[in-house]
């Protein structure tokens, strides 16, 4: 899922899944800028493997990835933060500027 120092969040919302997978486009860069040219890895992705951004692809894959960043004990989470308040940004995507095409 990484390559790199990353931010992890969490989407809460009904169809989360499909919603934020159909945000992000087709899993390949090259599919994604063809077929979905406003789509989060069509803009960010360099290619088949560094696409930008993860999305689980079903709730069972949520359950067990959020686990990796979110869930137990600090000392247990194969994932550590190395945010710190001079190198870290926040991702908030507002419903309405999706719907109103406002994105980027």
């Amino acid at each position: 899922m990484t390559s790199d120092v990353v931010v992890g969040i969490e989407l809460v919302a009904q169809d989360a899944v499909t919603k934020w997978r159909a945000l992000l486009g087709p899993t390949n860069t090259a599919v994604a800028k063809a077929t979905a040219p406003e789509s989060l890895r069509a803009r960010f992705g360099t290619d088949g493997t560094k696409n930008a951004c993860h999305g689980s692809d079903a709730a069972g894959s949520y359950k067990r990835e959020s686990e990796l960043f979110f869930g137990g004990e600090p000392s247990k989470r194969v994932m550590q933060t190395t945010a710190m308040l001079n190198n870290c940004t926040l991702c908030l995507i507002k419903p309405h500027i999706i719907k109103e095409g406002k994105l980027g």
